[in-house]
């Protein structure tokens, strides 16, 4: 059903989309996880406008096509843009960092997130238990 309305949507919004319409074609290839596609268009949305929401939507089309440096590069750039730090910019890229295997790039997302004083008590939580996570895989490497 999601490729149909894709295929019926992007006729429908012609060949010169707004930014808008654009992120909810977006939203439409995810809903039907057409990932590729999805890139192709969060790509051009981005293109458009840098906003911490279009880089964070990018982020989880890589991270959903398991493209782990990129996913957390863009959420390290939606991070970057937010006025305020934003703790599920910052998880999220230490998650991406995670599975590429990036621990040191991870830690630091996890410790601003810990350094924060703000936020979710469960997400400061779930960030420490990252950190000694990594502490202890660092440690054992070590060794």
């Amino acid at each position: 059903m999601p490729k149909q309305a894709a295929r019926f949507y992007r006729r429908r919004i012609g060949e010169k989309p707004t930014t808008e319409q654009l992120e909810h074609l977006v939203d439409i290839y995810l809903s039907g996880q057409m990932y590729e596609q999805a890139l192709n268009v969060a790509l051009e949305v981005v293109g458009r406008e840098k906003t911490a929401e279009a880089l964070e939507s990018l982020g989880d089309i890589y991270y959903a096509l398991h493209r782990y440096d990129e996913s957390g590069t863009a959420y390290e750039q939606a991070a970057g843009l937010s006025s305020e730090p934003s703790l599920d910019f910052l998880m999220k890229a230490g998650y991406s960092a995670m599975k590429s295997k990036q621990y040191t790039r991870a830690a630091a997302h996890f410790e601003q997130v810990v350094g924060a004083g703000s936020g979710d008590e469960e997400q400061v939580q779930l960030a420490m238990q990252n950190l000694a996570w990594i502490r202890r895989l660092q440690a054992w490497q070590i060794d």
